[in-house]
């Protein structure tokens, strides 16, 4: 369960930095009002919360669903075996793929703006925009790593 929180903050940890990114590029003059360790505090306590839900509603699913015999039964360790019905794995999956969804939605807007950003600064210093351009790139890759589409099953 620990392993499934951990990897359910990634995405949302990739979303904060590109958030905090475009505060930086963007908006630099009100960085330092809102990057603070407060901020920076509440948003790592958000994204832990956030990742923990999933875990406490799958958790609490199967405690309800599953029968006592169930818990006398041999198997391996892995997170999957907490999704007893089909109806809770087609929710899962719906779940992700929104989440997903918005985090791409946030990620693609944050680095338009900084591109649009870092254009107009540079003018013809094509350099600082092809920068931006990568990070968005790396940024997508991990994103899309994160989401299991890549996956080897």
């Amino acid at each position: 369960m620990i392993m499934e929180i951990l990897s359910r903050t990634t995405p949302f940890i990739i979303t904060a930095m590109c958030l905090e990114r475009y505060v930086a590029i963007c908006l630099p003059l009100r960085h330092a009002d809102i990057s603070t360790l407060r901020t920076t505090l509440a948003g790592i306590l958000f994204i832990w919360a956030l990742s923990s839900l999933y875990v406490i509603i799958d958790l609490f699913i199967f405690t309800t669903i599953a029968p006592p015999s169930y818990y006398a039964e041999e198997t391996f360790c892995r997170y999957e075996i907490l999704l007893l019905t089909e109806w809770h794995t087609y929710m899962r999956a719906i779940l992700s793929n929104l989440e997903f969804v918005v985090i791409g939605i946030i990620v693609v807007f944050c680095y338009i703006k900084i591109m649009s950003a870092a254009k107009a600064a540079s003018g013809d210093n094509k350099k600082s925009s092809s920068k931006a351009q990568k990070t968005l790139l790396l940024h997508t890759m991990q994103l899309l790593l994160c989401n299991g589409l890549f996956e080897l099953e």
